[in-house]
C-alpha cells in the first residue's frame, strides 16, 4: 500500500490479496509511522494494542457485572493465558478479532440501561471495525454472546427501536463502503487481480459463509476445541474445567449475570464447533469469557476443596516447569543428541527464569500478603498468576527471541537483498514465499514463473535475470535449463540446521529449503 499509494487494494508482490479485510493492514501502516517503517515491529504492534484493549474490556465487564475483585482476577488470568499472550505478539488479526468481541459485549452492558442511537452506533461500529480486521465473526459472536441475556425475560423488546435499526443499517453501509470503493477503483499499474478472480465481497462470502457450511480447507474434527480451548487457557485449564462443570451443574442457582456468562460460553463454543472449518486459534474470542468465569467461580462461596485442588494442580505444574528450567544445564546434553545446539542466551535465560519462579513460590508461601497487595488478588491466586506471568514473559520475551536467531528463511532473504540491485534481477521459480517477499523489501514486484517452459522463455529473452530462486526439490526439474555448475554451486542457500539433518520427520522440510542460482549468461 505504501508503494502503490493505494489503500483499498491489499497486494502481495504483484497480485491483489483480499482474503483478509483492509483495516488490519491500515493499522500496520499507522504503526509504521511510529516505528520508522513496515518492519516486524510495525506488524506486531496492532496485536499488542488489541491485547491491551481486550484486557481493559474484560476488567470493565467484570467490574460492572460482578466486583472489582472478579475484574482483577479475570484480568490476571487472561493476561497469563498461553493463547492470549501468544497471539498478542503475532503479526495476525486474530487478537483484534478477540478485542472487538469482548469490547462490544462490554459496551452493551455499560449502556444497556440507556439505549439510544449513540449506544447502538458505537456497538455496531466496534463490530464493523472487528469485521474489517478479521471477518464477520466479530459481528456474529457478540450477538450470539448476548442472545441468552436478551431472550431471558424478553429483554430484547427494549431494543426494538428505530434508532437501533438506523445504527445497524449505517454501520452495514460503512462495512460495505471499502469493498465498493475497491471494486470501482482501477488497480495500480503493473498489478493483477487475485488468482481466484474473486473480489473483496466475494471473498468475504467465501471466507465467512462458504467456509462455515462447506469448508475448503482447515478441516478438523468437530471435537477439536474440546482440547484446544484448554490449550489456549494454559496453565489455568484445570480451573476452567472445574468451573465449567460446577457452573453448569448448578446453573439455576447462579445469579443472572453468572448464568448468562455460562450460557454465552456454551453458545460461542457450539458456534465455532459447528463451523466446518476449524483451527485451534479460531476459539480465541472465548478466552476473555472463560477468564471471567474462572474469576467468578473463585469468588463464589462453596466448592472450596475443588478450588484448592485446581489451584494445587496449577501450582504443581508451574513449580515443575520452574524446576525443569533450573535443571536445564543438566538437560542440554539430551538436546545435543538431536543435534540442537542451544544459544548462549537460551542457556543463561532458562535457569534464570527457573530461579525467579522458585523465588516467587517461596515468597508466596512465606509472605503471601506481599504478592496479594501488589497484584490486587486473593493470596492463593496471586503467587500462581505472578509465576505464570514470569514463565510466559520469559518464554516469549527472552527464550523465543533467542531461538529465533536460528531461523533460516530470514537470513536467506536478507542475503538475497544484498545480492539484488533491482527487482528485475531476480526470478522465483514456481512460488515466491510471502515472508521472503517481505524481507526482500523491493520497490516493485519480483517475477514468478511457473513451469520449466516458461522459465526457458525468460532465459532466452532480452532481459535475463541475474538470479533464480527455487526450492531444493525443484533443482532436478531445472536440469537442462541451467548448467550443472550453476545447480551445484548456488550463490545463496537457505541453511539446513543440524537437527533438520538428524531428525527423520524433518525430511520434507529440508526439501523446501530455498536456493538462489546464478544465470549462466551473467556469470562474471
Amino acid at each position: 500500500m505504501l508503494l502503490t499509494r493505494d489503500l483499498f487494494h491489499p497486494i502481495i508482490n504483484d497480485a491483489v490479496y483480499f482474503d483478509k479485510p483492509l483495516l488490519s493492514y491500515w493499522l500496520v501502516l499507522l504503526a509504521s509511522i511510529a516505528t520508522g517503517g513496515v518492519g516486524e515491529l510495525a506488524t506486531r504492534v496492532p496485536s499488542a494494542l488489541a491485547g491491551l484493549v481486550a484486557l481493559w474490556a474484560t476488567r470493565s465487564l467484570g467490574r460492572r457485572l460482578w466486583t472489582e475483585g472478579v475484574a482483577q482476577g479475570a484480568g490476571w488470568i487472561l493476561l497469563t493465558s498461553f493463547g492470549f499472550v501468544s497471539w498478542s505478539r503475532i503479526a495476525a488479526a486474530d487478537m483484534q478479532n478477540l478485542a472487538a468481541v469482548i469490547l462490544a459485549v462490554a459496551w452493551f452492558f455499560a449502556h444497556e440501561r440507556s439505549p439510544g442511537l449513540r449506544a447502538y452506533l458505537v456497538f455496531y461500529l466496534i463490530c464493523v471495525v472487528g469485521a474489517q480486521m478479521k471477518g464477520l465473526a466479530a459481528v456474529v459472536v457478540p450477538l450470539l454472546a448476548l442472545l441468552p441475556w436478551l431472550l431471558r425475560e424478553r429483554r430484547w423488546r427494549a431494543h426494538v427501536r428505530v434508532s437501533h435499526l438506523a445504527a445497524a443499517l449505517f454501520c452495514g453501509v460503512l462495512y460495505y463502503a471499502p469493498f465498493y470503493w475497491a471494486g470501482h477503483e482501477a488497480l495500480p499499474q503493473g498489478y493483477v487481480p487475485q488468482a481466484s478472480g474473486l473480489g473483496g465481497l466475494d471473498l468475504v462470502w467465501r471466507e465467512n459463509i462458504t467456509r462455515f457450511f462447506h469448508p475448503f480447507d482447515h478441516v478438523e474434527p468437530f471435537y477439536l476445541y474440546l482440547y484446544e480451548l484448554p490449550r489456549v487457557l494454559l496453565p489455568w485449564s484445570p480451573l476452567f474445567i472445574a468451573a465449567a462443570i460446577v457452573g453448569f451443574a448448578s446453573l439455576h442457582r447462579l445469579d443472572p449475570h453468572t448464568r448468562w456468562l455460562l450460557e454465552a460460553i456454551a453458545i460461542i463454543f457450539l458456534f465455532f464447533s459447528a463451523s466446518g472449518s476449524r483451527r485451534w486459534y479460531y476459539i480465541l474470542p472465548l478466552a476473555p469469557f472463560c477468564a471471567l468465569h474462572m474469576s467468578v467461580f473463585l469468588a463464589l462461596p462453596g466448592w472450596e476443596k475443588t478450588k484448592r485442588v485446581c489451584l494445587g494442580l496449577i501450582g504443581a505444574a508451574l513449580l515443575t516447569v520452574g524446576l525443569v528450567y533450573l535443571a536445564s544445564p543438566l538437560l542440554w546434553p539430551l538436546a545435543l543428541r538431536w543435534s540442537f545446539v542451544p544459544t548462549q542466551a537460551l542457556r543463561i535465560a532458562t535457569p534464570s527464569i527457573g530461579v525467579i519462579v522458585l523465588a516467587i513460590f517461596a515468597v508466596s508461601q512465606v509472605w503471601p500478603e506481599f504478592l496479594a497487595r501488589y497484584t490486587g488478588m486473593d493470596r492463593p491466586l496471586a503467587g500462581l498468576a505472578v509465576c505464570a506471568a514470569v514463565l510466559l514473559s520469559g518464554a516469549f520475551g527472552v527464550q523465543q527471541p533467542s531461538v529465533e536467531t536460528l531461523r533460516t528463511t530470514k537470513p536467506f532473504a536478507l542475503r538475497l537483498r544484498e545480492l539484488v540491485r533491482s527487482p528485475e534481477e531476480i526470478v522465483f521459480f514456481e512460488e515466491a514465499p510471502t515472508d521472503v517477499i517481505f524481507y526482500l523489501n523491493q520497490p516493485r514486484p519480483v517475477s514468478v514463473v511457473r513451469g520449466k517452459e516458461a522459465l526457458q522463455r525468460v532465459l532466452e529473452g532480452d532481459s535475463v535475470p541475474r538470479l533464480i530462486v527455487t526450492t531444493q526439490s525443484s533443482l532436478a526439474e531445472l536440469r537442462g535449463v541451467l548448467p550443472d555448475d550453476a545447480l551445484q554451486a548456488p550463490v545463496a542457500a537457505e541453511e539446513v540446521t543440524p537437527w533438520e539433518e538428524a531428525l527423520p520427520w524433518q525430511k520434507g522440510r529440508r526439501t523446501k529449503k530455498l536456493v538462489a542460482l546464478r544465470c549462466a549468461s551473467l556469470e562474471q
